[in-house]
């Protein structure tokens, strides 16, 4: 599956790699005191990522190049399991405190075995959006279809705010509400309109759960938040497999670490 990478309005594809490691999470430390262990937990580790294409021709790697030596702000970055699962961030897929307008809810379980975090609309306001504001909306690739999916109660409907690059609005995309008297996941493949770079979720519900965005064109199995929407891309170090006239190939390995 294809890797998205490249600043807000320019995500470009990246040949998928051979071999992709991350590592991040939060670190704990235990202490006994009076005979009675304490957990210290520390704030959550920017996530890295270890990327490796083993084998590609030199122009399908031109634009990761150009992003690595050039560019000079933050990137976003969409690895393969984000394209196909999640590409919301892990806060704001996990409905954190700060990353919706809502009102915090409990964990629910929406279908055998699947446990997502709630949030209960706000009396005062017609949807749950998450992150609503022109500087946090959700990056997309041009051209290429959108797959929006919750779980919702209540009276609902999936609606998409569409911004271009430089996060203007165009436009609020929400269809007419259903009743749903149990836990549903309801879900839109939308192509965005033209200028169009980013997103964001505005879900008109009672209660809603487990939000997610995949750059597919079709509902995929539901993935927890994987996107990253500021990177540095660097570490970059590449082989000659081969070099004649009629073929030339070669390696490349990378780092991608966030920033923010």
């Amino acid at each position: 599956m294809t890797t998205f990478l490249g600043p807000v309005g320019s995500l470009i594809p990246v040949k998928c790699a051979s071999t992709l490691t991350s590592s991040g999470g939060r670190e704990v430390s235990f202490t006994r005191t009076l005979g009675k262990q304490k957990a210290f937990f520390g704030q959550v580790r920017a996530r890295e990522w270890s990327v490796d294409i083993g084998l590609a021709k030199p122009g399908e790697l031109s634009g990761l190049r150009w992003l690595a030596e050039y560019s000079s702000s933050p990137l976003v970055w969409y690895s393969p399991d984000a394209v196909v699962g999640n590409i919301l961030t892990p806060d704001q897929a996990a409905l954190e405190a700060g990353k919706h307008n809502g009102i915090s809810g409990p964990l629910v379980q929406v279908q055998p075995g699947i446990f997502v975090k709630s949030v209960i609309r706000d009396p005062d306001r017609l949807s749950v959006q998450i992150e609503p504001g022109p500087d946090t909306a959700t990056p997309h690739a041009a051209n290429k279809a959108v797959t929006v999916s919750a779980w919702v109660r209540g009276d609902s409907s999936l609606g998409v705010y569409w911004r271009d690059a430089e996060g203007t609005s165009l436009g609020l995309d929400q269809p007419s509400t259903v009743n749903y008297g149990e836990w549903t996941r309801i879900s839109r493949t939308i192509m965005p309109p033209p200028g169009s770079a980013q997103a964001s979720l505005s879900i008109r519900c009672e209660q809603m759960a487990g939000p997610a965005v995949t750059l597919t064109d079709q509902l995929m199995p539901y993935s927890p938040g994987q996107g990253s929407k500021q990177v540095a891309l660097h570490g970059l170090t590449g082989a000659v497999i081969r070099a004649y006239q009629e073929h030339q190939f070669q390696s490349l390995s990378f780092m991608v670490s966030e920033v923010g």
